[in-house]
């Protein structure tokens, strides 16, 4: 008699960041509940019924998933990134993961839709990727409000778009235009801030320097620069049929 046997994978807990203390915990649930029981957040899950202290302590789970991948894109650089319903996330993995607009969780691409449905928290904002998170961050300008849902959200994830998220000037240059838009024509303002990102990109390779911003084109002493970076994007606007 033939006997099959299967080896059994041993299942190993994925530990996750603290919210509050920053620490990769296994258990972070009984964690919270016990090492931070005298935080306020903590105080109100305790009063909770049991059904909505799970509700809770998932979006305190996926807050500190969420500080966790920030302080990695534009910290140090130290550390895995981590998304709600995996381990961890690759390099190139990266690439195809969103953060939820409404809990801040991160999430597969293929799966945030499915999210959305089920999230408990309020709709209305959008959902962006890691790549865009990280050039946000990088430009200090408020994430929230209505021209970062309806402007800088909708913009590509290309080189174009990551530029204009990582630089201020660009933003606020994009701002003001939404702002003083009687219309809030998205599609307008969007398109003078690609010009704008296009010039910077152009303005960093006559520079040979890629950590130029919007505000460095200002400066007299890049004048030279600015002026050659102006007629490359111009030709190719001419050669493309665009309206510069």
């Amino acid at each position: 008699m033939n006997v099959c046997v299967h080896n059994k994978t041993s299942y190993k807990r994925p530990c996750r960041p603290c919210p509050f203390c920053s620490t990769m915990q296994a258990h972070l649930s009984r964690h919270l509940l016990g090492r931070h029981k005298n935080e306020p957040e903590i105080a109100e899950v305790l009063l909770l019924p049991k059904g909505q202290q799970i509700n809770a302590l998932s979006l305190l789970r996926k807050k500190g998933i969420y500080e966790h991948n920030k302080q990695v894109l534009i910290g140090d650089g130290a550390g895995q990134l981590q998304r709600a319903r995996c381990k961890k996330v690759s390099t190139d993995e990266s690439k195809s993961v969103k953060i939820c607009g409404q809990c801040k969780g991160v999430f597969d691409r293929r799966y945030i839709s499915r999210h959305r449905k089920l999230c408990t928290r309020d709709a209305g904002k959008p959902d962006i990727s890691l790549l865009s998170f990280k050039a946000l961050s990088q430009s200090q300008v408020p994430t929230d409000g209505k021209f970062c849902e309806n402007v800088v959200s909708k913009l590509r994830d290309d080189e174009c778009g990551l530029v204009i998220r990582s630089d201020r000037l660009i933003q606020h240059v994009g701002m003001h235009y939404y702002k003083t838009s009687p219309k809030k024509d998205r599609k307008l303002v969007m398109a003078h801030m690609r010009r704008l990102g296009n010039l910077l990109i152009q303005f960093r390779t006559s520079s040979n320097n890629s950590s130029l911003t919007g505000e460095d084109m200002l400066h007299r002493r890049n004048f030279t620069a600015l002026t050659e970076a102006l007629d490359v994007v111009c030709q190719k606007g001419d050669e493309s049929g665009e309206s510069k």
